[in-house]
């Protein structure tokens, strides 16, 4: 596993020709990819993503409602509790808590029910359900480093979303209709589990650095 997280980059990303960030891939809340990020805030490091770019991806309502103001499309959304009543389906069910990114594909009313207790955690938090469309559609999931993708497709798509929450690794998931991208969530892409063409795609843009 690599031992340094901080990684500056070489070309222009974000308008910048040196940028630094934090490749642990994971920033979830109270995490060790999100304490790097704290560590680096403290120590005056301008280094992406900041404690507050982590939290604005992965809690899902506040991504949704931050995607919708840089015109990225996203899916219609209700927030609920444990006694939310609903009539549409397909739906896809997030939670809202911070120390979970649990996410179900509800289908029909019991199913519902059943998932609203976990997402919710027996009503102790609120959780988030999208509007899936009823005419053909697919989910698909992007992996993003530093905006760049491997699939053709979601160059521009990528590239939007990347300058918009900052997260230098993330895995994108998009619903997909016949005439839109739909911003679903974004999630972690640990730095260990990226594969060996996604890594030199990493190294040319950058290097380590130890500070």
């Amino acid at each position: 596993m690599n031992e340094l997280w901080l990684f500056k980059s070489s070309q222009t990303i974000l308008g910048k020709k040196s940028v630094y960030f934090n490749l642990f891939g994971d920033y979830s809340y109270l995490q060790e990819g999100y304490y790097k990020s704290v560590d680096f805030y403290i120590k005056g490091l301008t280094v992406h993503p900041t404690p507050e770019e982590a939290l604005d991806a992965y809690i899902i309502a506040i991504a949704l409602e931050k995607a919708k103001k840089a015109g990225i499309n996203i899916p219609e959304y209700f927030i609920a509790t444990a006694k939310t009543p609903n009539n549409y389906y397909p739906l896809i069910g997030y939670s809202m808590n911070p120390f979970s990114n649990n996410s179900f594909m509800i289908e029909d009313e019991k199913s519902y029910i059943k998932h609203l207790k976990s997402l919710t955690l027996t009503d102790k938090y609120f959780a988030l359900f999208q509007k899936l469309p009823k005419e053909e559609y697919r989910l698909d999931t992007i992996r993003c480093i530093l905006g760049k993708t491997t699939i053709p497709e979601y160059n521009s798509f990528a590239e939007n979303v990347f300058k918009t929450f900052k997260i230098p690794l993330m895995k994108i998931k998009v619903i997909v209709t016949s005439d839109a991208y739909l911003l679903s969530s974004i999630e972690p892409l640990p730095y260990n589990t990226l594969s060996i063409n996604e890594k030199k795609l990493l190294e040319k843009m950058g290097k380590w650095e130890r500070k």
